[in-house]
């Protein structure tokens, strides 16, 4: 227990800062496990639409400065991942792409350098 005013006032602080962010993190953390849990039991229509309320959680706490905005950005790319990533949307997928026509690279060419100016402005008095 803190002994000194300063130390005493931060410390109440702290605890309702804690209870006042706690939503945030705990919608967050729950949006992930229902992800999760959809992607395991192969059901990814649910687990697509969940996808979007996980995002909006993720966001909402990023930018309340619950979690740093990094950390939001791997949290959503890491949920991508996993249902993206599922055999029932990589069939789909690799069928949509096998069907596709092979795009063609183009390469760039390079452009002369800008040439410049001999003639000398002169200076008037």
């Amino acid at each position: 227990m803190p002994l000194i005013r300063s130390a005493i006032k931060k410390a109440k602080q702290d605890v309702l800062r804690t209870n006042r962010n706690r939503h945030f993190k705990t919608r967050m953390q729950t949006m992930y496990k229902n992800i999760k849990k959809f992607v395991e039991a192969w059901e990814v229509e649910k687990a697509k639409w969940f996808i979007s309320e996980a995002y909006s959680a993720i966001d909402t706490a990023a930018k309340k400065n619950i979690i740093h905005k990094n950390n939001a950005a791997n949290k959503k790319s890491k949920l991508a991942k996993m249902v993206w990533a599922t055999p029932a949307t990589t069939k789909k997928e690799a069928k949509k792409a096998s069907a596709k026509k092979p795009t063609v690279k183009k390469t760039a060419t390079k452009k002369a350098p800008a040439k410049k100016s001999t003639t000398k402005k002169t200076e008037e008095k």
